[in-house]
């Protein structure tokens, strides 16, 4: 494990089932230590965490691995069910940034605890969408108009939470003719 960079984000097993920010104030002892912990390990094996400069509080990152850009995203310490927000606005822009800035590469990667896709009908299955980005769709919609609006293509999200391989398309409510693929 030492010889290989381990690319990491924070999920709710980690902590407590469906953890968010809505249940920070709540969150046990041992959850807190859990969180703590989390923060420690990254610091020691993320390929791009420096502890001078990364005195953030925040868990998402930005990391290159033999020429890949990675956005590894942080759904939970941020997640507000309750205003139906997924993240946090500075994550949310330096999403964008990064999905900008690397437009002309051949491929990059956003990491997300939970899936960008696929969906499933919610009258078969509603509970579905409450944690995925289908159940925030604000957030789904302007990623995928940005994606649509700054030409961008080659864009990986690699899902966790899924528990199945799937390739899928998802549409853009704005231009429902233009397909953007999820892994």
């Amino acid at each position: 494990l030492k010889k290989y960079p381990l690319i990491a984000t924070l999920d709710d097993h980690e902590l407590e089932n469906d953890f968010s920010a809505d249940s920070f104030k709540e969150l046990s002892e041992r959850a807190k230590n859990a969180l703590q912990a989390y923060k420690i390990f990254q610091s020691m094996r993320s390929p791009s965490y420096d502890p001078a400069r990364d005195q953030s509080d925040h868990f998402w990152y930005k990391t290159n691995i033999g020429g890949l850009p990675i956005f590894m995203l942080d759904l939970r310490t941020e997640r507000l069910p309750s205003k139906k927000e997924l993240m946090g606005e500075e994550q949310f822009e330096a999403l964008k940034t990064f999905l900008f800035q690397n437009r002309g590469l051949p491929v990059q990667f956003v990491g997300s605890s939970v899936p960008f896709a696929p969906d499933f009908d919610p009258k078969k299955f509603p509970a579905s969408h409450a944690d995925k980005w289908s159940g925030f769709p604000k957030y789904r919609n302007q990623i995928l108009d940005h994606l649509r609006e700054n030409n961008i293509h080659n864009v990986v999200f690699l899902n966790r939470d899924v528990h199945f391989s799937a390739m899928t398309e998802v549409t853009s409510e704005q231009d429902p003719k233009k397909k953007k693929e999820s892994f």
